[in-house]
């Protein structure tokens, strides 16, 4: 009798296939659901090519990276999140660390892509903006 060695189920064409094929699931997942640094996200939003359920995670994400952010310009970008979130509660806690009066204005050219995509956020950050320079009149143009 003849001893026949045992077939291998996994030779080296088939493991390095698995790998590629991994590697590829890997990526379509990894760029299905990105997590930018909040500038990025800002951006994504304003570009207006996220959908719905693409939309809602990534103003989550901007409103939580906007909690601990110094800057100002972020902060907005989170108060305005959480307004087209229509979140009370994270606009509160947000808005509070916006400062008051005039601390919270920003200059024109922070202002870029802080409507997120939206024209209703665009006005509300106008009428804010308006109330804190002192332009009651443009304020009130912008809420109503």
């Amino acid at each position: 009798m003849i001893e026949q060695a045992p077939e291998r189920l996994l030779t080296a064409p088939l493991v390095v296939f698995i790998v590629l094929v991994l590697g590829v699931v890997t990526a379509a997942i990894a760029s299905r659901s990105p997590r930018p640094d909040l500038d990025g996200a800002i951006a994504l939003l304003a570009d207006g090519d996220l959908d719905q359920h693409e939309r809602q995670p990534m103003l989550l994400h901007v409103t939580e990276l906007a909690k601990h952010s110094e800057s100002l310009r972020h902060r907005w970008a989170g108060a305005l999140a959480a307004v087209a979130m229509r979140d009370r509660v994270r606009f509160d806690a947000l808005e509070v660390r916006l400062g008051t009066g005039a601390d919270r204005v920003l200059p024109a050219e922070q202002c870029e892509w802080l409507s997120l995509g939206d024209a209703v956020i665009l006005n509300v950050r106008l009428a804010m903006m308006s109330e804190a320079s002192g332009d009651k009149g443009l304020a009130l143009t912008k809420w109503g």
